[in-house]
């Protein structure tokens, strides 16, 4: 049998490549968030490039975690999930930037999931259930968490998500006249808008405070379904309000991602040398 055998053919990676602790950032620039290490006084070493996976090694007084930034959406976070668990990841904090609804979160702030609103398309896959259902993030886990960030003097805010797949095509804007305006998916008049996407306007409209991103619900149940033994936290840098202002997304990237990252890594380090169940 060739050796190329025990590579897994999306992250391009084998067991013992990658360590136990693992910041999963979704959905994000590769070289930003080398940025973000590096404003952090960490020096990543590249591990794999493969398809859309970026995987990093890096280096410190307790052994180390892995750094896997990965495409956007769910079907890249169950890929990235599956895989690196199968090479030995058992402590994950998921990561990247978010939105903002209805004042949830200032650019900068770091956002610990409580639960996700499950408008992705890979969970389903995993558990049935109807667009807008909740899948909670474990409460030991984000205790610890919670314990972790506070005493590594960062700050942060308990919200929960709305995730969902067509985040840019659903998502509110703003028109030339400032009124927000939900666009939909641009689809011929007979074809139907997808699946979700009265449940999702409702949502938007209730006025309620959220954060949204495309990949949380997905990761905090394909992690419970995988094992109940491993870590896990979905932990979000809001990067930018919805709807969206012009070119603010961009702008606040970078901090919000830093922040994000910063946080996690502090989660990890202390799971890493706790038993959480």
């Amino acid at each position: 049998m060739s050796a190329d055998a025990d590579i897994l053919p999306n992250t391009g990676l084998s067991a013992g490549m990658i360590c136990e602790k693992v910041v999963l950032v979704c959905g994000e620039d590769p070289a930003e968030t080398g940025r973000a290490l590096a404003a952090l006084r960490f020096k990543p070493r590249l591990i794999k490039i493969n398809r859309e996976f970026h995987t990093y090694s890096v280096d410190c007084d307790d052994g180390g975690f892995t750094v896997c930034v990965t495409g956007i959406g769910s079907a890249s976070v169950e890929i990235s999930v599956t895989e690196l668990y199968k090479c030995g990841a058992r402590v994950f904090a998921h990561t990247g930037t978010c939105g903002s609804l209805s004042g949830a979160g200032r650019p900068g702030e770091v956002a610990l999931v409580e639960q996700a609103l499950r408008f992705d398309g890979a969970s389903f896959h995993y558990s049935p259930g109807a667009p807008g259902e909740a899948v909670a993030a474990n409460p030991a886990h984000n205790r610890l968490a919670a314990s972790a960030i506070k005493d590594a003097s960062l700050g942060f805010i308990s919200r929960d998500i709305i995730s969902t797949d067509t985040f840019y095509c659903m998502g509110a804007s703003k028109n030339s006249d400032g009124k927000t305006i939900y666009p939909g998916v641009p689809l011929k008049k007979d074809f139907f808008p997808p699946p979700g996407y009265a449940a999702f306007k409702a949502l938007l409209d209730s006025g309620k405070p959220y954060v949204i991103d495309m990949e949380a619900a997905a990761f905090l149940l394909i992690c419970s379904a995988i094992d109940d033994d491993i870590f896990y936290v979905s932990i979000k840098g809001v990067s930018n309000a919805v709807p969206f202002e012009p070119g603010e997304q961009v702008a606040e990237t970078g901090a919000a991602l830093k922040a994000a990252i910063e946080a996690s890594i502090a989660v990890i380090e202390r799971a890493g040398s706790h038993s959480v169940s």
